[in-house]
């Protein structure tokens, strides 16, 4: 696999950085960092889904161009919602949206997804595991304790 730039994301400040070490880019041989950019750009809202606001369908304008495969996840969409089950259920799916071009383009053989409401009843925060199975029978974990804090809010 070849080593990319490593984008290091901070649970607590719920922020990205680029990390320099020897004069150079950190960089990474695993999946961390295409994640990352899958989970936090916002995928375009298909015409069916209830916008945050009315006809902002968000996107990265390189899928109007002939971009077979949308970029991002559509997470965007639940910010500020209950934590209700159903919408951790919707999460999750977001989520498999969004790392499906893993499997499509052969990256990794299988990838599972598990997410749920944590924290306090009245303060609830999304938190995720991926699992990353990749051909060669090894696995990649990444564990989100906080998938953006304003995500999904309490019941």
């Amino acid at each position: 696999m070849a080593s990319d730039i490593k984008i290091l994301y901070n649970n607590t400040t719920q922020t990205f950085d680029l990390q320099y070490t020897n004069g150079d880019l950190l960089r990474e041989n695993g999946l961390e960092t295409a994640v990352l950019i899958s989970l936090f750009t916002d995928r375009r809202a298909n015409v069916d889904d209830a916008l945050i606001n009315p006809g902002e369908y968000r996107g990265w304008w390189g899928d109007y161009v002939g971009n077979d495969t949308p970029i991002g996840s559509r997470l965007w969409l639940i910010k500020g919602q209950k934590a209700t089950q159903q919408n951790v259920i919707l999460a999750k799916q977001y989520i498999q949206e969004a790392l499906q071009w893993m499997i499509d383009d052969g990256v990794v053989a299988k990838i599972d997804v598990q997410t749920e409401a944590t924290g306090r009843p009245e303060h609830k925060v999304l938190a995720c595991v991926i699992k990353l199975y990749y051909t060669d029978f090894n696995i990649e974990s990444i564990k989100f304790e906080d998938l953006w804090n304003a995500q999904i809010t309490g019941v």
